[in-house]
């Protein structure tokens, strides 16, 4: 379901441009399917489809602005245990959208990229994809620190023998390399 919403109206997102949206000062609420992410394959797996809500619009500069949300629910492994985790991601949307590289470049320049993220949209067809993949892609965990901060409580110390819990919890690698260098220096 696509709705999209301004001050006088609604109207299809199909009839639509980036700028046109901005102009009116659309918000924007759609459902998008999990296989349209390519992207996202690669460190997880969407269970849901991805509800996005976004409002376009001119700032003051006249740049061409997005903020919202967008919310599912994903799958990963975790990188210590190998265990699947459920995930459920919310990430918050506030960037500039330019129409290609040479404009990114531009606005890095001036430092526009300092209060807003820069994404490059590749036509002026809104794609709701193009936006909200890669902070979705931003929000997932990124160490194990992280995924015991959201409720993971990872099993590789659950598995260990009482042997080696200690090699788990500590390890010193050069421990010998001290008392070899001086033995050498005698």
């Amino acid at each position: 379901m696509i709705a999209v919403h301004s001050a006088l109206s609604v109207f299809s997102l199909n009839s639509q441009n980036y700028i046109s949206l901005a102009k009116r000062e659309a918000k924007v609420e759609q459902n998008l399917s999990a296989g349209a992410f390519q992207k996202f394959a690669d460190s997880g797996e969407l269970i849901t489809g991805v509800t996005v809500s976004l409002a376009f619009y001119f700032d003051d500069q006249r740049k061409l602005n997005v903020d919202g949300t967008a919310k599912t629910k994903a799958r990963i492994i975790c990188f210590r245990c190998n265990q699947s985790i459920m995930l459920d991601l919310c990430s918050e949307i506030s960037s500039i959208l330019v129409f290609s590289e040479e404009e990114a470049v531009k606005a890095t320049k001036v430092g526009e990229h300092l209060r807003k993220e820069l994404v490059v949209v590749s036509k002026n067809e809104p794609d709701m994809v193009d936006i909200v993949e890669d902070e979705l892609l931003l929000s997932l965990p990124q160490s194990v620190e992280q995924l015991e901060f959201l409720g993971h409580k990872c099993g590789s110390g659950k598995n260990a023998s009482k042997g080696e819990t200690g090699l788990i919890e500590r390890q010193f690698p050069f421990a010998g390399l001290r008392d070899k260098i001086e033995a050498s220096k005698e």
